[in-house]
This record gives C-alpha cells, structure tokens and sequence, in this order.
C-alpha cells in the first residue's frame, strides 16, 4: 500500500487543480495534501490536508524541516508500506514502483554542495527507512546541515550519512522549470522511450500542452 503527500504552497493552486488526473496515475493508495501553516493552498475536498511549515521557498531550514516534519507525520498512517513526497510539479506517466528502501531522481553533483549527488522527487522510502531518515534529518538539522535548505541535495547528504547501500533510481525527467517546447518534448519523451515514470518541472500550461499532445490519449 502506498501513501503519498503533495508538498503544495498558495501559487500551486493552478498546478494542483491542473494535474490532478497525473498524480492519480502514480497509483498511489491515497493521497494527502501538505499545505501552509500561513496561506491558503486549494487541495479536492476528499483529500485530507496537514499544515505544515511557513509559505517561504529556500529560507533556512524551512523547505527541509516540512520534508522531514511531512514524513514523520505520513509514519502515524497505519497500513502503508511505501511513502511517497512530491511536489504539485511532478506529474507521472506510468505507476510508481519502488522496492525495499529508498528510492528518488538521481541528478549529477552540483558545486557548492556537500552531497555527491542530488535527488529529484518523487522522494520515497518504505517505513524502515523513512525512521531512519526522520531521526538523521532531525539530526542534521540541529547541526545546521541542511545543505542551504535545498530538499534535493539535503536528500543526497541524508542519504550518504546514513550509509544505505541503495537508492533505487527512478527514471524519468527533472529540471527546475521546463521553460519551452524543445524541453517539454524533451520530457516527454524520456516517458515515452525510455521507460520513464515521471516529469518534474511542468509549471505552465503552454508546456503541459505540448507533453499532453505527445502523450495522446494515455
């Protein structure tokens, strides 16, 4: 049984209404929406909503304290085996499958941080290692390691410092923000030949057309 939470913020609530029939395709059990402990953030009326942490993007320890405070609070819902994190930008194509462990985005190291490399959502874990990464998060956090209080590479450090053996790469397509119809189709495609599950990055409608057009009927 798999559980996953949107990580969502007030100027999401055009994304999370837009994408709504592509978080469904994950296949996850149930769904739940993180929202803001200060704005308001629009989620369907049958998904329960948790506020958690400040409407700010990188501000501190802000973004990383509600990724480790979100996981935490998705452990006190019994009866699901795998958790899953994501953002109102990632959108899938196929089902989400992931086995015991972790498993995320790998992405290439990037200058100025810590961790060898860094990783996307969708962020995932089984129960085992979503304890193991709740007690180390804390842990890094009171230390002020929070890797300038990016969720991806705060991910990658956590993850080395814990010492798994394996993260399950998950293929599929990262950036920030597709900008334009070359990278939406870019994007796309990864889903269409590569086996990819997922696009993160699809912040504007004009690039959802061009992946929707791509994707046909699916």
């Amino acid at each position: 049984m798999m559980l996953m939470a949107i990580h969502s913020y007030e100027k999401a609530n055009p994304l999370i209404e837009r994408h709504w029939q592509y978080y469904l395709k994950a296949c996850a059990d149930k769904i739940i929406g993180i929202t803001r402990e200060d704005t308001n953030c629009w989620f369907p009326k049958n998904v329960p909503t948790f506020p958690i942490g400040k409407d700010s993007y990188v501000s501190g320890d802000n973004l990383c304290s509600r990724f480790i405070d979100t996981l935490d609070l998705m452990l006190t819902f019994s009866g699901y085996s795998r958790l899953v994190i994501i953002e109102p930008d990632v959108l899938f194509y196929r089902p989400l499958r992931f086995t015991d462990g972790i498993a995320s985005h790998c992405m290439e190291h990037q200058s100025g941080f810590k961790a060898l490399r860094y990783w996307h959502a969708p962020w995932c874990a089984d129960r085992t290692a979503a304890r193991a990464i709740v007690a180390k998060g804390r842990e890094m956090l009171r230390y002020g390691e929070n890797e300038s209080g990016y969720n991806d590479q705060f991910f990658g450090l956590l993850i080395e410092k814990l010492d798994l053996v394996y993260c399950q790469h998950i293929p599929g397509f990262a950036k920030n923000t597709i900008d334009n119809e070359d990278e939406a189709r870019t994007a796309a495609l990864a889903c269409l030949n590569n086996n990819g599950v997922f696009i993160h990055g699809i912040k504007h409608a004009e690039t959802l057309a061009v992946i929707e057009r791509l994707w046909g009927g699916y």
